[in-house]
């Protein structure tokens, strides 16, 4: 497929790049919906050999389904690892707690009440 990118949307694509490069690395996309930010980062992380995994809302999606692709997405990166990518748009938020989660899980690695506590013994010892 012959693709023209603005000049721009490389800008931002090598952008991307260098921050998922790094360790731990993340960032937050603010702009006008449907500016190509989804775009953008999904061809950043194919580029990057990332699986690009995100939350899909449907009906009855509360919390405790959005911990569970929390979970999935943590475990492919810890069991699995594999490089991953996970895409959160704001019309995905259906509560605010889900803003929460994922300020906890950029901010300590960690997801509280994730995981109970038979799941984190058998995650530790596979480790």
């Amino acid at each position: 497929m012959n693709l023209v990118l603005f000049r721009e949307a490389v800008d931002h694509i090598s952008r991307l790049s260098r921050i998922l490069r790094m360790e731990r690395g993340h960032a937050l996309l603010i702009g006008l919906g449907g500016s190509g930010k989804q775009s953008i980062s999904k061809l950043t992380g194919y580029i990057a050999n990332q699986k690009v995994m995100g939350v899909e809302g449907r009906k009855n999606y509360g919390n405790k389904e959005f911990r569970e692709d929390l979970y999935k997405v943590m475990s492919k990166a810890a069991f699995d690892n594999q490089k991953v990518m996970f895409l959160f748009g704001d019309q995905n938020a259906i509560s605010e707690s889900f803003y929460e989660d994922i300020n906890n899980l950029i901010g300590s690695g960690e997801v509280p009440a994730c995981i109970n506590k038979d799941e984190l013994e058998a995650i530790t010892t596979t480790l």
